[in-house]
């Protein structure tokens, strides 16, 4: 029983990192496995570069495939420009398109 658990968990794993190097790769669109990600466990690379201020103070900027990705309020942080490595955690439990539960700012270039 313990080793049907494991290959189980072993599946599991080897699916989601699957996954997630289609969506940080580009291999496909990343809409496509996003939507269909249920109930996998997606972890997103993303190569951002900073575009931009908004007039109300929010910093945006987009991902090598031209999403949009906002950088908050904060500009000495992400000056305009610079570029960004952001870790996004997908929700496993739903398809929503927009459904991060973590994201991590890793490294920011000037």
């Amino acid at each position: 029983m313990k080793s049907i658990i494991k290959t189980a968990a072993l599946v599991y794993l080897c699916i989601s990192l699957l996954l997630s190097v289609i969506v940080s790769g580009y291999i496909l669109p990343p809409y496509e496995v996003i939507t269909r990600r249920a109930p996998f466990l997606v972890l997103e690379f993303s190569r951002c570069t900073v575009a931009g201020v908004e007039p109300d103070g929010h910093i945006y900027g987009f991902d090598a495939g031209g999403g949009y990705v906002g950088f908050g309020y904060d500009a000495q942080a992400f000056p305009v420009g610079s570029r960004a490595v952001t870790l996004f955690v997908w929700n496993p439990f739903n398809r929503y398109c927009d459904d991060i539960i973590a994201r991590y700012d890793l490294f920011v270039f000037n």
